[in-house]
């Protein structure tokens, strides 16, 4: 796995811990002030800075990524592509999800510009 790889992989699986989630400061350390996401309910979210993800400790969970891939758009861009599985979840149908991301480099920095997740079909 390549550093670019690594990066953008850890700045995914941070984006799932609960702890970074109620937390408005490193949440804006990885998102772009015009991060806007598709979710899996089609509901279209717009991100606001101070905005925090988790809305009690059913929105906990023990999230695995696999079958990470990244492609690079432009030096500046990758978008990645990877399936979500929580552990945790009671539904079954809504345990396992596929994802992709938009990132960017903003002043040096990677951050999500785009996201969408859709329930897998099993």
């Amino acid at each position: 796995m390549t550093e670019l790889e690594e990066t953008i992989l850890f700045n995914e699986k941070e984006l799932l811990r609960p702890e970074v989630r109620r937390s408005a400061e490193k949440i804006a350390e990885l998102l772009s002030e015009s991060f806007f996401e598709f979710g899996s309910s089609g509901n279209i979210y717009h991100y606001h800075k101070g905005d925090t993800f988790l809305e009690g400790p059913a929105k906990d969970g023990d999230w695995e990524i696999t079958n990470f891939t990244l492609v690079q758009v432009s030096l500046d861009s990758v978008l990645v592509t990877y399936t979500a599985t929580k552990h945790t979840e009671l539904v079954e149908a809504q345990k396992v999800s596929l994802r992709c991301s938009l990132w960017e480099k903003e002043d040096g920095v990677w951050k999500a510009k785009y996201h969408q997740g859709a329930y897998a079909c099993t």
